[in-house]
């Protein structure tokens, strides 16, 4: 019995293998591209485990630094090449391969030295290690710094004292500390600072960092102070303040008429007061003694001492002490008015006239 019978009139041979081929080629079509998916979801199953190659960045690590060098390789990070079974490698990340690299025999000066590096995976295995392939820079190029150190004595920076007062008796323990690290650095410190805070009692006292600071006040980072505290003591105290205040002159007595005073003037007619703000405050004008006029005749210069209230001192403008002044005083005298006398006229009706001379009387 036939399955297949042949259609009368249907063409035969190659025409008839182009019309099979061409018949349903969509189908056809879906048809490879399933067999080869199929293909090769096979062959991974078959090696579930192939060889990657994966770019990672590594992180440098120095041995061996002499002394007086400062290595620094933060920001070195060379690009390698891991290549290994993908279980192994797929899930690796940056800073997980180690680039190893010995500074011994490296010279004290600055400079940048170059080193031969050797990459391992400190997190794997010895034996799981031996899977991995590790390309990367057969060299790196590491900067090597010279270590100087330098003796700087230690600033107290104190916060603003409260207004009318002032520190006394500040103390730094030690006065000095060194500071060291990078050449650059360590040449960058212009000072090295404490900032002390004030206790309620009005008193600083404690143990506070070292800074090292440049010219603009900002901190130096990566440099080695020590010892890295110091012990500040300070004490708040009633500050004493200035003023100018004017000189009056305190006059006792006057002089007797006829003289006047017309001018009187202290020399100088200004002084400078320091005390306690409290009170100074109440201070514009200072007295002097009281002083005596009643003998004066003339023109004269006194000398009066300043009355000066307890914890109050005077200085003259140009700052030198002053506990007197003297006292300009001018005196004029003024002119006495002279009486008028009566003029001569005939007597009265109750007078008598003398009686007349005569010759022989």
């Amino acid at each position: 019995m036939r399955l297949f019978t042949r259609q009368p009139n249907a063409p035969s041979g190659v025409p008839a293998l182009m019309g099979r081929l061409q018949s349903n080629i969509g189908l056809k079509l879906i048809s490879l591209f399933l067999s080869l998916l199929l293909y090769f979801y096979v062959q991974a199953e078959h090696n579930m485990n192939p060889q990657i190659t994966v770019p990672l960045r590594a992180t440098v690590q120095v041995h061996n630094v002499p002394s007086d060098v400062i290595c620094d390789a933060t920001t070195l990070h060379p690009l390698v090449h891991v290549t290994g079974p993908r279980i192994l490698v797929e899930n690796m990340r940056d800073g997980d391969v180690v680039a190893d690299v010995d500074l011994a025999g490296q010279g004290s000066n600055t400079h940048v030295a170059i080193v031969p590096a050797r990459y391992t995976i400190p997190t794997l295995k010895p034996d799981v290690m031996d899977q991995i392939h590790i390309e990367g820079p057969v060299t790196l190029h590491i900067q090597l710094y010279a270590r100087i150190t330098r003796v700087l004595p230690i600033r107290a920076v104190l916060p603003p004292p409260p207004l009318g007062y002032a520190y006394q008796n500040l103390q730094v323990v030690p006065a000095h500390a060194e500071v060291s690290g990078r050449e650059d650095y360590v040449d960058a410190v212009a000072r090295l600072n404490v900032y002390p805070t004030l206790l309620a009692e009005g008193v600083v006292r404690g143990d506070f960092a070292v800074q090292a600071v440049n010219k603009q006040g900002v901190t130096i980072p990566n440099v080695t102070v020590s010892p890295p505290t110091a012990h500040v003591t300070a004490y708040l105290v009633s500050e004493p303040s200035f003023q100018i205040a004017v000189v009056s002159p305190q006059v006792a007595s006057l002089p007797m008429p006829p003289y006047r005073v017309t001018r009187i003037e202290a020399l100088p007619s200004q002084v400078e007061l320091k005390g306690l703000p409290t009170i100074l405050g109440r201070l514009s004008v200072v007295s002097t003694e009281p002083i005596e006029l009643q003998s004066l005749t003339a023109d004269a210069t006194l000398e009066a001492n300043l009355e000066l209230p307890d914890g109050v001192k005077a200085y003259n403008l140009q700052g030198q002490p002053l506990s007197r002044v003297k006292i300009y005083v001018s005196i004029v005298k003024e002119a006495v008015p002279t009486p008028s006398r009566p003029s001569s006229s005939a007597p009265s009706s109750g007078e008598t006239s003398p009686p007349p001379k005569t010759d022989g009387g």
